[in-house]
């Protein structure tokens, strides 16, 4: 009796294992997809926020020289 709880106790884990490799597989198409979308989203995200810190470095570029410009009159 005891071999056949210790043979169970390998065997579930090990097929429950292969199932979710086979739904995997399966899934595959669908998983592609979904990494696509997430990573032109990420992109989009990372070329906006680069866009906006680009445009404060130049607003605060230029309010510096304002005061540079004041400072000199």
């Amino acid at each position: 009796m005891r071999e056949w709880i210790e043979l169970l106790a390998e065997v579930v884990p090990a097929v429950f294992a292969l199932l979710a490799y086979l739904q995997g597989r399966k899934n595959q198409g669908k998983i592609n997809e979904l990494h696509v979308i997430i990573n032109s989203q990420f992109t989009a995200l990372l070329e906006k926020t680069h866009q906006r810190a680009a445009a404060q470095g130049r607003a605060e570029g230029a309010q510096q020289e304002r005061i540079r410009q004041e400072q000199r009159q």
